[in-house]
């Protein structure tokens, strides 16, 4: 412990700290990059999945849209439809 005291005042000690610390945070940041990259490619997939199932409901079930906007009715046209 005495020479630990001895490298801390002679300024050597606070090196070593400091490193350590920047190697901890930047392979921390890495892990939370990789998790996330990991994370968003499985929520596209889940979110093609169940659009797909939900695509299946809505033409056997009537469209989804049209419950819960009654106004909505699938014989409407889109603006993109009257454009072309």
């Amino acid at each position: 412990m005495d020479q630990l005291q001895q490298l801390d005042q002679r300024g050597v000690g606070r090196h070593v700290p400091n490193k350590l610390e920047v190697v901890v945070e930047e392979t921390r940041a890495e892990v939370n990059f990789e998790l996330v990259e990991y994370l968003q490619q499985r929520e596209l997939e889940d979110w093609t999945r169940f659009g797909a199932a939900g695509q299946r409901t809505d033409t056997s079930n009537g469209s989804v849209a049209s419950r819960r906007n009654p106004d909505h009715s699938r014989s409407q046209t889109t603006k993109y439809e009257t454009e072309r």
